[in-house]
């Protein structure tokens, strides 16, 4: 979008480090001029409020990525001549249609390790509470870890839970809140099948979560993943909101622009789906 609309873009990655994505963000407000913006995924979502409003003081355009926090609100009252806004898919509804793969891939009870985003993300207590919404009226059980978002993490969290445990609770179904904690899931439960003697770990269906068409997708295709759940990318949309409202008289973007999300495959094709 950027290169479309002939925006200087820089692209930062704060590896998931709260502390560098801070630093990373005072380093662009230090040496970028008024009338520059900042497209931020936050690692801990509260935590840059101060950040926020510095860079509003300096004159820029600050746009939170998938995270819907309070001091928005106070930053667009502050600064209304600033693009300031949110660009998020509704992550409950996210939870919730995992919570429709548990469904579909159980036979009405089961136990599913579940591996969920860090603590602190409002992404990750969304996605769970939408997936709780919906097993609730069932008798599938839950077994909860937690990652980072990251392929290692997930393979960590599941590694260690086998390492505990050597699978004496039995699992019938893997869900990952998202498509990496899931690949790195299903390499856990590779090695976990040799290791521990339990070759059953390898069949266990997995699903993750944001079907991108170079990654998650692909997985669903190769039967690695049972189900994701697809989430349009949001940076694209916030490069043009942000362009329009410097380049558009009277043009004020709304507090948030929410994305459609939705199942791969569609719902009615999920039941029985496994990976090979």
């Amino acid at each position: 979008m950027a290169h479309q609309l002939k925006t200087p873009l820089d692209v930062h990655f704060s590896e998931s480090n709260a502390y560098v994505q801070t630093k990373q963000i005072y380093d662009f407000i230090h040496t970028h001029p008024s009338g520059s913006a900042l497209v931020v995924e936050s690692v801990v979502d509260e935590a840059l409020e101060p950040v926020a409003r510095h860079a509003a003081l300096a004159g820029m355009g600050w746009y939170l990525l998938h995270r819907i926090v309070a001091y928005m609100n106070h930053l667009r009252r502050e600064f209304p001549a600033l693009p300031i806004g949110t660009v998020t898919a509704d992550q409950k509804e996210i939870g919730r249609i995992q919570g429709k793969h548990f469904e579909a891939l159980l036979p009405g009870t089961g136990n599913v390790l579940y591996v969920q985003g860090p603590a602190g993300s409002s992404i990750a207590a969304d996605r769970f509470a939408g997936m709780k919404e919906v097993i609730e009226r069932t008798a599938i059980k839950y077994h909860l870890l937690r990652g980072d978002w990251s392929e290692d993490s997930g393979e960590a969290a599941v590694s260690k839970w086998l390492g505990e445990t050597r699978a004496r609770t039995q699992v019938q179904l893997l869900g990952c809140q998202n498509d990496a904690m899931a690949v790195g899931a299903l390499r856990a439960f590779a090695r976990g099948a040799v290791s521990y003697g339990l070759p059953d770990l390898d069949k266990v269906a997995v699903t993750g979560v944001d079907g991108n068409p170079d990654y998650g997708v692909p997985l669903v295709d190769r039967r690695r993943l049972a189900a994701t759940v697809i989430m349009p990318p949001a940076a694209g949309q916030a490069v043009q909101m942000i362009h329009e409202a410097w380049t558009t008289p009277g043009f004020s973007p709304p507090p948030i622009v929410q994305l459609p999300v939705r199942s791969y495959p569609d719902l009615a094709l999920v039941p029985m789906r496994a990976r090979s």
